[in-house]
């Protein structure tokens, strides 16, 4: 029977070479007939392929057509497929129907459930290529190059599979209170071949599932038995882990954490802060910013607070199975303050005269105390003398010319402050007005962060001491009944002008502190003074008689270094109505209610002015808030505050000057709701 084929190219060369490649036969022994040349586009249409009818003219041995090399290869030949007619998109839609009776499937090759199937006809044999992610043989001999089916042949396909075992790691973290697993899943990429439609050139494509290899749960249960860890296993988290599609960390265990204790503390009965009564409506409409804070007063015998005992925590165990011990805890440590006394079992303190209590803690340490009040009734002149007052001063009048008011705690003065000098360790309420005086609030919180590393020092420099009076007393030279007779006092002038002469010069420098500042320290400071000097000062006799005389001391000065060891309790503030020509400083906030003028405030806290500031300098710690600032004429008017801190001002004048750290600003107009800050770049902002 002839055989031939019809053949499609891009050229007539490419139709004839596919044709040979077909028939398996060379150009000689081949009939060429050209039905149709290839046609260019005109347009960017597709372009007609070349056509050739390709017939054999005599009979070719099997063996010879066996090892005719094709002329297209592979790639040539599926690009070819991709620009003829029939393209493998126009194959795809063609629908796979039954092998038996059907003429299609002739001279073609497919795909079904995985298997390789092929018919030939008179006119073609169906072609396969080698692919690259399966091994294909033919009747048992590996398919390294293009090769044609029958159905007679046995087509073996071997797809690869890639496999990647799960990893998965577990740490004890937190102090073994916790186990946490790292998982990272593993995966089994299974392939199988795609079902095709028939086709002269068969080619393989393949469809890929990924399968989660899971961890095994067991192995997971052993490394924590292996690892110590018995206790506070969670079975949920190790089988969510292991069935983990994506990375991440599980907590597996988990310890019983210890219950946090509670150290003992201290409640007050009432409350100590003075009361702030709020601003008032006049008739007019307008606020009147004269209202003073209230402070409490207490009657004598009064219960003022009670010791709540600590409460200790519970322990807990990490996941090994050992205890975890919580945070030791530890009851208050009272001190008597003045003016008040402590029950038998030290578990309420009682006021023993009337006045205003004051509550101090520092750490573990309580110290409540009653503030005298001297009610001075009139006014402060040079009938009544200056006031000095350990305790709080109240003044129905006003405190006149050159005269003097000192309190080693609040002040209240019902009138005027005209020329005079007033000094209020806590605070200073002007319910009128301060004309040309100089007033200091608060400067108690200066004088600590004075004293304080001179009290650090004198404790650190005392316990050396001690430790060196122990050890003299236990040499052969010395007998303890000879410090017994003549007191510490020999000794003391030998180790405090020789190895211990700086903790001389602390202790004569905070000596001189305390006298000099008597009217802002309680007598409880003056007292220590005294014991200073007529235990190491005086150089004729010390009352340190034993070393335990010289321990004592030491937990005396700690329990002062504690007092002024920062943070410290910071209650200070300074109220009045106006202030003209003065001088101000405040260790807290000032509140200033109708205004200043040509003044000089220096204020620790924040600097709020309802009113107006015309002249002067202004300083604020935490920030000024003014309603209107600046003055008609040459007074400058200078607002600063630190970098960190703002100004904000309702209405600023032309020619105020406002300074941030080192970056000052100048107004050279008129402006409204002003809000002056620095940037990120220390630059300044004014919104």
């Amino acid at each position: 029977m002839e055989r031939s084929v019809v053949s499609k190219g891009k050229t007539v060369l490419e139709a004839v070479d596919l044709g040979l490649v077909l028939l398996g036969i060379s150009k000689e022994s081949a009939n060429i007939e050209i039905i149709e040349s290839e046609s260019k586009a005109l347009f960017g249409l597709k372009s007609k392929p070349a056509v050739v009818r390709i017939t054999v003219l005599h009979p070719v041995k099997t063996e010879q057509a066996a090892v005719l090399q094709p002329a297209l290869s592979i790639n040539d030949y599926i690009e070819h497929l991709a620009e003829t007619d029939l393209s493998v998109q126009e194959q795809s839609r063609i629908k796979p129907e039954n092998i038996s009776g059907n003429t299609e499937h002739e001279g073609k090759a497919w795909v079904k459930d995985g298997q390789i199937f092929a018919k030939t006809s008179p006119n073609n044999y169906p072609l396969i290529s080698p692919v690259g992610f399966a091994r294909l043989k033919k009747n048992g001999i590996p398919i390294e190059k293009t090769v044609i089916l029958t159905e007679q042949d046995k087509i073996e396909v071997s797809l690869e599979e890639d496999i990647k075992e799960p990893d998965w790691r577990i740490d004890l973290i937190d102090a073994d209170m916790k186990a946490v697993l790292e998982v990272k899943p593993g995966s089994r990429l299974e392939r199988r071949l795609k079902d095709s439609i028939p086709s002269t050139h068969l080619l393989l494509e393949v469809e890929e599932c990924v399968e989660v290899l899971q961890i095994n749960e067991e192995e997971i249960h052993n490394k924590l038995a292996d690892m110590g860890v018995t206790c506070g296993i969670i079975p949920e988290a190790i089988q969510e882990a292991c069935k983990a599609k994506e990375p991440g960390s599980y907590v597996v265990a988990k310890g019983v954490e210890p219950v946090k204790g509670e150290n003992g503390r201290f409640e007050m009965s009432f409350d100590t802060m003075a009361r702030t009564v709020q601003p008032k409506k006049r008739e007019d409409g307008t606020i009147d910013y004269r209202e003073i804070k209230e402070f409490p007063a207490v009657e004598e015998g009064q219960i003022l607070g009670f010791i709540i005992p600590r409460v200790p925590g519970q322990a807990g165990s990490n996941v090994k199975g050992e205890p975890v011990e919580p945070l030791p805890v530890h009851d208050i440590v009272w001190i008597e303050g003045y003016g008040t006394t402590w029950t038998d079992s030290g578990s309420q303190v009682v006021a023993t005269r009337a006045g205003m209590p004051q509550f101090h803690q520092q750490g573990l340490r309580v110290r409540v105390s009653i503030i005298p009040k001297l009610l001075h009734r009139g006014d402060v002149t040079l009938e009544s003398g200056n006031l000095h007052f350990l305790g709080d001063i109240e003044v129905t009048g006003s405190v006149q010319d050159s005269m003097k008011v000192e309190s080693s705690g609040s002040v209240t003065i019902r009138g005027n402050v005209n020329m005079a000098n007033v000094v209020a360790s806590q605070s200073l309420i002007v319910k009128a007005n301060i004309i040309s005086s100089k007033i200091t609030v608060g400067k108690g919180n200066l004088l600590y962060a004075e004293m304080e590393p001179l009290l650090k020092e004198i404790t650190a420099k005392i316990a050396i001491l001690s430790a060196a009076i122990e050890q003299i007393g236990q040499a052969a030279a010395f007998k303890m009944n000879d410090f017994k007779t003549s007191g510490l006092r020999p000794l003391l002038n030998v180790l405090l002008r020789g190895k211990f002469k700086t903790l001389a010069d602390a202790l004569e420098q905070l000596t001189t502190k305390i006298e000099a500042n008597r009217s802002y320290l309680d007598e409880e400071w003056h007292l220590y003074g005294k014991e200073i000097y007529s235990g190491f000062l005086n150089q004729i006799k010390s009352h340190f008689r034993t070393p335990e005389d010289l321990r004592l001391f030491m937990t005396k000065t700690e329990y002062f270094y504690s007092l002024v060891e920062p943070p410290l309790q910071n209650h200070v503030f300074t109220k009045f109505d106006y202030a003209h020509n003065s001088q101000i400083y405040s260790g807290g906030d000032i509140s200033i209610g109708k205004g200043c003028y040509n003044s000089m405030i220096f204020c620790q806290g924040t600097l709020e002015v309802y009113g107006f500031v015309k002249g002067g300098v202004y300083f604020a710690q935490k920030g000024i808030i003014i309603r209107e600032a600046g003055a008609a004429g040459h007074a400058t008017t200078k607002l600063h505050v630190p970098e960190q801190a703002s100004i904000r001002i309702d209405k600023v004048l032309e020619g105020t000057v406002v300074q941030l750290g080192k970056r000052t600003h100048k107004f050279i107009e008129d402006s409204s709701r002003v809000h002056v800050r620095l940037n990120s770049d220390g630059e300044i902002i004014i919104r």
